[in-house]
Protein backbone atom coordinates (compact mmCIF):
# COMPACT_ATOMS: atom_id res chain seq x y z
CA UNK A 1 0.00 0.00 0.00
CA UNK A 2 1.34 3.32 -0.86
CA UNK A 3 1.86 5.87 1.79
CA UNK A 4 -0.29 9.18 1.22
CA UNK A 5 2.07 12.25 1.36
CA UNK A 6 1.88 14.31 4.90
CA UNK A 7 0.46 18.10 4.33
CA UNK A 8 3.45 20.10 4.82
CA UNK A 9 1.19 23.48 4.97
CA UNK A 10 -2.69 25.19 4.42
CA UNK A 11 -3.09 27.89 2.03
CA UNK A 12 -5.41 30.24 3.61
CA UNK A 13 -5.91 33.21 1.98
CA UNK A 14 -3.59 35.06 -1.13
CA UNK A 15 -2.56 38.33 -1.94
CA UNK A 16 -2.75 38.55 -6.07
CA UNK A 17 -0.63 41.43 -8.55
CA UNK A 18 -2.53 42.99 -11.20
CA UNK A 19 -0.87 40.87 -13.68
CA UNK A 20 -2.72 37.94 -11.95
CA UNK A 21 -0.17 36.47 -10.40
CA UNK A 22 0.07 35.75 -6.52
CA UNK A 23 2.53 38.21 -4.54
CA UNK A 24 1.95 36.95 -1.43
CA UNK A 25 0.74 33.74 0.47
CA UNK A 26 -0.75 33.19 3.72
CA UNK A 27 -0.28 30.05 5.26
CA UNK A 28 0.27 27.52 8.17
CA UNK A 29 3.42 25.54 8.01
CA UNK A 30 4.00 21.99 9.60
CA UNK A 31 6.33 21.82 12.12
CA UNK A 32 6.55 18.36 13.62
CA UNK A 33 2.78 16.99 14.89
CA UNK A 34 1.45 20.33 14.81
CA UNK A 35 1.47 23.90 12.50
CA UNK A 36 3.09 27.44 13.25
CA UNK A 37 1.53 30.74 13.43
CA UNK A 38 -0.03 32.21 10.31
CA UNK A 39 3.07 33.29 7.65
CA UNK A 40 3.13 35.11 4.65
CA UNK A 41 5.27 33.61 1.95
CA UNK A 42 6.27 35.68 -1.08
CA UNK A 43 5.45 34.13 -4.33
CA UNK A 44 9.30 33.11 -5.09
CA UNK A 45 9.49 31.66 -1.23
CA UNK A 46 6.18 29.62 -1.95
CA UNK A 47 7.25 28.53 -5.22
CA UNK A 48 10.79 27.03 -3.79
CA UNK A 49 8.87 25.20 -1.23
CA UNK A 50 6.60 22.99 -4.08
CA UNK A 51 9.90 22.51 -6.07
CA UNK A 52 11.16 21.16 -2.76
CA UNK A 53 8.06 18.59 -3.62
CA UNK A 54 6.23 19.93 -0.32
CA UNK A 55 2.92 18.93 -0.75
CA UNK A 56 0.25 22.03 0.36
CA UNK A 57 -3.60 22.23 -0.21
CA UNK A 58 -6.10 25.18 0.03
CA UNK A 59 -8.07 25.49 3.46
CA UNK A 60 -9.48 27.28 6.45
CA UNK A 61 -8.47 26.54 10.27
CA UNK A 62 -12.12 25.50 12.32
CA UNK A 63 -12.44 28.72 14.57
CA UNK A 64 -12.37 27.87 18.46
CA UNK A 65 -10.45 24.13 17.56
CA UNK A 66 -6.67 24.94 17.96
CA UNK A 67 -4.90 24.29 14.68
CA UNK A 68 -7.53 21.83 13.23
CA UNK A 69 -7.73 22.73 9.49
CA UNK A 70 -10.56 21.95 6.42
CA UNK A 71 -8.28 20.82 3.73
CA UNK A 72 -9.42 21.69 0.56
CA UNK A 73 -8.06 21.27 -3.08
CA UNK A 74 -3.65 20.48 -3.56
CA UNK A 75 -1.89 23.03 -4.85
CA UNK A 76 0.62 22.25 -7.62
CA UNK A 77 2.86 23.89 -9.83
CA UNK A 78 2.73 24.03 -13.72
CA UNK A 79 4.55 25.73 -16.10
CA UNK A 80 2.64 28.26 -19.00
CA UNK A 81 4.10 30.51 -21.25
CA UNK A 82 7.52 28.95 -20.27
CA UNK A 83 7.42 30.10 -16.79
CA UNK A 84 6.07 28.15 -13.28
CA UNK A 85 2.30 29.16 -12.63
CA UNK A 86 0.56 27.98 -8.91
CA UNK A 87 -2.80 25.63 -9.54
CA UNK A 88 -4.64 24.64 -7.11
CA UNK A 89 -7.04 21.11 -8.28
CA UNK A 90 -9.95 23.07 -8.81
CA UNK A 91 -8.48 25.07 -11.44
CA UNK A 92 -6.37 21.88 -13.15
CA UNK A 93 -7.48 21.88 -16.87
CA UNK A 94 -6.44 26.02 -16.80
CA UNK A 95 -4.94 27.35 -20.08
CA UNK A 96 -4.21 30.14 -18.34
CA UNK A 97 -0.47 31.96 -18.16
CA UNK A 98 -0.49 33.15 -14.60
CA UNK A 99 -1.75 31.65 -11.43
CA UNK A 100 -5.13 30.18 -11.28
CA UNK A 101 -5.40 29.09 -7.02
CA UNK A 102 -9.43 29.01 -7.75
CA UNK A 103 -11.46 28.76 -4.46
CA UNK A 104 -8.95 30.45 -2.28
CA UNK A 105 -9.53 33.87 -0.93
CA UNK A 106 -7.79 37.07 -1.34
CA UNK A 107 -6.40 39.30 1.27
Amino acid sequence: MAKSRQIEGVVEAVRVAPDGDVQLVRVYERMGPAFSDRKLLTREQFLERLKAGKLYVAGKREELHGFTFKPGDEITLAQAGGRPVLRSAAAAGSDRTHDDLKGVPLF
